[in-house]
């Protein structure tokens, strides 16, 4: 970077008043009030420990990047890296890296075993220049046309398998939070007979593709999670999907049975980045130890 760039640039953290610089940041491509209705929902709301950083020059906002506090299901903290900008004309110039020095500083400090991030490929290129980012893996897209079903699997009679699987913890305040006031997407929560549950996102724009954003509960038997698999499918695809829309970094035998469900995969512009800060946690450096779904994407 250059030096003096560097000293000049200052870092601070967002206000509620930085709702013009995040609009102008973001840029556009949602239409009506989206991003000044997203800042307040995501840095500012009952839920949310989101931390936004702001880079200014000389008093003009010209990069950010937002920490979301995330309490992983083994316990550990996970400092999410969302909302990564850097101005068109400031770009290449070293800013990112100052302000994730900062956000590195403030996962610290909140207790944070890891730091991880969702990216698309200009995230991934940035962030993968600076200290202790590993991409683990590119996420897969997973389409299924709606339409009837195979006979149940015969894999729902295996065991799953032990390996250690993290992912985010979500009370029923979070999910009333992502779901129930989310200020753009309308979701539809399903549940079924063996308890499993669903999350599923409304049509925007009369949209033919139904999205299956978050399978949860407590039940670990793989016939259960293919029940609540098809249930959702079933509801999106009677409600005028004519595509079944999924993605994450699943389980072996999840994606397996997806596949024999009928989902198909697809490449995709999304990538899971890793920065471990304590020595247990570069576990999560393999890709198989996971579980990601659209919900960790919380635009999405």
């Amino acid at each position: 970077m250059n030096a003096a760039l560097r000293q000049k640039a200052r870092v601070r953290v967002g206000t509620v008043d930085d709702s013009r610089a995040y609009q102008h940041l973001m840029g556009q491509g949602f239409s009506g009030n989206w991003f000044a209705e997203r800042f307040q929902w995501q840095y500012f709301g009952k839920v949310s420990r989101a931390t936004l950083f702001i880079a200014q020059i000389e008093n003009e906002p010209v990069a950010m990047l937002g920490v979301e506090l995330r309490r992983l299901n083994n316990g550990w903290l996970s400092a999410t890296v969302i909302d990564v900008v850097v101005a068109s004309g400031w770009r290449r110039r070293g800013l990112l890296r100052t302000l994730e020095d900062s956000a590195s500083a403030f996962a610290h400090q909140s207790g944070a075993a890891v730091m991880t991030s969702l990216l698309n490929e200009a995230g991934r290129c940035a962030l993968g220049r600076l200290a202790g980012w590993s991409m683990v893996c590119q996420i897969p897209r997973l389409v299924r046309p709606a339409g009837p079903f195979p006979a149940p699997s015969a894999s729902s009679q295996e065991a799953l398998p032990s390996t250690p699987v993290f992912q985010v913890e979500r009370d029923e305040a979070c999910r009333t939070w992502r779901y129930v006031e989310h200020p753009h997407h309308r979701y539809t929560l399903l549940r079924s007979q063996s308890g499993l549950a669903a999350a599923v996102k409304s049509f925007v724009d009369g949209s033919p593709v139904g999205d299956i954003v978050e399978v949860f509960g407590s039940n670990r038997d793989p016939a259960a999670l293919e029940e609540i698999y098809r249930l959702a499918a079933d509801h999106l695809a009677a409600n005028g999907a004519v595509a079944v829309v999924t993605w994450g970094v699943l389980p072996k035998a999840e994606g397996k049975l997806l596949r024999y469900l009928g989902w198909k995969e697809a490449a995709q512009d999304r990538y899971l980045a890793v920065k471990a800060l304590s020595p247990d946690a570069t576990i999560l450096y393999d890709r198989e130890v996971w579980r990601l779904q659209p919900a960790d994407i919380e635009h999405y």
